[in-house]
């Protein structure tokens, strides 16, 4: 009887597997199967988020960072948190990472991850959310007290028809904020976010609170200054110290700050607690090395983040800057190669391409692609990862930067065949 009852549950898992292929990510059949899902969660586990602070964090880039800095400063200042983003999953205390590399996990999940939250005398709920989980409804039933918007921008164009429809799908978040049946909500926009700001603040325009680094907002820093290990600025006349580098993570941490004023920190409780929060490892993460130039691994698997990274570093580099870099293949957002080359040799004083995930595409088909968007010849094709990052840490000079992005800290990366196992931030340490 055992025996009968695994074998249909094994035949079962092969017809899913079967289904999932041949139905497109778009389908109304995927979108109705997910949808049920979230209200089957719903129905058995109740409205859970009606007793819990949730905030929701999208975007293009950044988000992880953000729902990092926003559960560490929350808990920092006192909060009972649990989390879950691309890296993490965070609950009251215990902290895992997430195996799955899903920015946004399943329906079921989630609300059971509420369940447990509320169990364990949570307060608040920090979520990180895709735009696939968004359109298939896996957050559907979850009352949200408040969203943030990183930014937009190229990203996901093998699954949206352009960057309008892209953004609209990203506002579906806030609009969960606007039906939402909390009393006190936030919408937290980004001031410098160009042509899709409007689209955002007009959604609950009594919510909305504004963050920026350029221009006037309810949430601004200025008198920035960095270092390549740390940045001081200061947010509404507060001097404020962030021991992580990058003018992003300020961006980042913007939201954290409006999220935190939300719950009724003031900006002194808010200032000593800010130094002591720590970066997601393989975001912007430095290296401890013996050498007498510095080596950095960040994800940055997008054209926006991959100039954000370079320009940070550049801007306090006094040698040369080395990217070691690759794109993901098996027709992963084909059109954003030629950009991120574009970036790469314009930015890089030196650039190392290699191969990525490649999901079993031909890495001289994804090189070609790259190619066609680079600006100089300053880069160096060595296919194999290992021998690239090598190549990098043999030939920088003092005072030179690397910096090896796409993977982040993940511990594997997927070959076509299969997930195999890498880190880069290990095979860096193995060169010494």
């Amino acid at each position: 009887m055992t025996f009968i009852f695994y074998k249909k549950i094994f035949i079962y898992k092969i017809m899913l597997s079967f289904l999932k292929k041949i139905i497109p990510e778009r389908s109304i059949l995927r979108t109705g199967y997910s949808l049920s899902k979230a209200l089957l969660a719903r129905l058995k586990h109740g409205n859970q988020s009606q007793h819990l602070r949730v905030i929701g964090i999208t975007g293009t880039d950044g988000k992880t960072s953000s729902c990092h800095f926003t559960a560490h400063l929350l808990e920092l200042l006192g909060e009972k948190v649990a989390m879950a983003s691309t890296e993490e999953i965070w609950m009251n205390g215990e902290k895992k990472e997430n195996s799955t590399k899903r920015t946004t996990l399943s329906p079921m999940f989630l609300q059971t991850f509420l369940k447990e939250a509320r169990e364990k005398n949570v307060t608040t709920v920090v979520l990180e959310v895709s735009s696939h989980a968004i359109t298939q409804q896996r957050i559907y039933g979850i009352d949200f007290d408040g969203a943030a918007i990183t930014n937009i921008s190229q990203e996901h164009g093998n699954y949206h028809t352009d960057m309008k429809e892209y953004a609209e799908t990203k506002a579906e978040l806030f609009k969960l904020v606007r039906k939402s049946s909390k009393d006190k909500k936030i919408l937290l926009t980004n001031k410098d976010m160009g042509e899709f700001f409007e689209l955002f603040s007009k959604i609950l325009p009594e919510a909305v609170q504004t963050y920026s680094l350029e221009s006037h907002a309810d949430i601004l820093a200025k008198n920035i200054e960095y270092t390549s290990e740390s940045s001081h600025f200061q947010v509404n006349n507060t001097d404020m110290t962030l021991n992580i580098p990058g003018s992003y993570n300020i961006e980042n941490i913007l939201i954290s700050i409006g999220f935190a004023q939300f719950f009724g920190y003031n900006m002194i409780e808010i200032q000593k607690q800010l130094p002591h929060i720590t970066p997601v490892l393989g975001r912007l993460e430095k290296i401890d090395t013996p050498t007498d130039y510095e080596v950095f691994v960040d994800f940055a698997v997008t054209p926006g983040a991959l100039e954000k990274v370079l320009t940070s570093l550049k801007s306090v580099c006094t040698g040369k800057t080395w990217l070691v870099f690759g794109c993901t293949g098996g027709n992963h957002d084909q059109e954003k190669r030629p950009l991120m080359g574009n970036i790469a040799t314009t930015y890089a004083d030196h650039v190392v391409m290699t191969e990525d995930e490649t999901y079993g595409e031909d890495n001289d088909l994804i090189f070609k692609d790259i190619l066609t968007g680079v600006t100089r010849k300053n880069y160096t094709i060595i296919e194999d990862r290992k021998d690239a990052i090598f190549y990098a840490l043999e030939h920088a000079e003092k005072n030179d930067m690397i910096i090896v992005t796409g993977m982040g800290n993940f511990s594997s990366r997927n070959n076509g065949v299969a997930e195999i196992p890498w880190n880069d931030k290990e095979v860096i340490l193995s060169y010494f």
